[in-house]
């Protein structure tokens, strides 16, 4: 449960200045996802998120600017996915007594401060992500491979360079959940991968073609 690394009672420190009303509005939009989220307990692994952990993951993604904050306040599995995801990532932080959001601000000022802590961050998130994916998944009898989920998340504008960096930290950080096969993609399942992603109702980038 990513939460219990987070740090209690902390909604995280205000927007910088120049970006606040954007992020507020964001931030906001998220938040009133927060009531369908904690509707549906059956969506969650073991539990919904409380309240104040949520907040700070929200105002972590409003604060980056990354646009999957709209696929967070449509809620779903989608949404529940990407918490995971930011929620592993910002517990990666606070457990080694780093500040995600100075990490986050260093990074805007120049992307190659902090580049390493990051992917290292950024690597957990994704395996939490496509961890809660697989198991979707394999309820509706579909054994895809980690691989393959994260190659055809409509989600990402970039899968290529998210499987790329996984598979980064795997030769760099040996102790990763994960073994090197479970990032091999079967070029012949990619209609297969993105049809059930389609079927669980998930937003994003797909190819022209329709599932």
């Amino acid at each position: 449960m990513p939460w219990r690394k987070l740090p209690s009672g902390s909604r995280g420190p205000a927007f910088p200045s120049e970006r606040a009303r954007v992020a507020e509005a964001r931030l906001a939009e998220m938040l009133e996802a927060y009531p369908d989220y904690r509707q549906h307990p059956e969506w969650w692994n073991p539990s919904v998120p409380r309240r104040d952990h949520f907040e700070l993951i929200c105002r972590y993604v409003a604060q980056s600017g990354d646009p999957v904050y709209s696929y967070v306040a449509t809620a779903g599995e989608q949404g529940v996915s990407l918490v995971y995801h930011e929620a592993t990532e910002l517990g990666w932080y606070y457990e080694r007594d780093l500040d995600p959001f100075e990490q986050l601000e260093r990074r805007r000022e120049d992307p190659r401060q902090g580049s390493d802590v990051y992917q290292q961050a950024h690597a957990q998130g994704l395996l939490a992500e496509h961890r809660y994916l697989e198991k979707l998944a394999l309820a509706d009898g579909k054994r895809f491979r980690l691989g393959e989920l994260i190659r055809w998340n409509p989600v990402s504008a970039r899968p290529q360079f998210d499987l790329r960096r996984l598979a980064r930290y795997l030769r760099e950080w040996p102790e990763a959940d994960v073994s090197p096969d479970e990032l091999l993609v079967r070029a012949e399942l990619k209609e297969a991968v993105y049809a059930w992603y389609w079927d669980r109702c998930f937003r994003g980038h797909y190819p022209r073609e329709a599932p």
